[in-house]
């Protein structure tokens, strides 16, 4: 996925990292965090759908639940590679995400 430099370099997710700095509910900045969610779920739902028309993805899928699945993965995992600085959590997000993104050619 990445080199061991740029691993280094990059510094997870700038929202998670921000958003964790206040309360929840801290206005206004709770607002844009809850925005910025919503069209990074958005996003990821409509490439979802997109290879849903396409054939590659179960017809039946869920794709919101997809979305949050693939999204909790991302950002839990960049969560704790930044806590112990082990690679070790992204070598396992790139191989949940692909099971993931696997079982969902499949219905269930």
């Amino acid at each position: 996925m990445q080199t061991q430099s740029e691993i280094s370099y990059y510094q997870g997710c700038p929202i998670a990292v921000f958003s964790c700095q206040f309360p929840i509910g801290k206005e206004p900045f709770s607002q844009e965090f809850r925005s910025i969610a919503a069209k990074w779920e958005k996003t990821i739902i409509d490439q979802l759908e997109r290879w849903k028309a396409l054939g590659k993805l179960a017809p039946g899928l869920d794709t919101r639940a997809l979305a949050l699945d693939i999204i909790n993965i991302y950002e839990g995992c960049l969560v704790n590679w930044r806590i112990t600085g082990s690679k070790e959590y992204i070598d396992r997000m790139e191989k949940l995400l692909g099971q993931l993104l696997v079982a969902g050619t499949s219905d269930f």
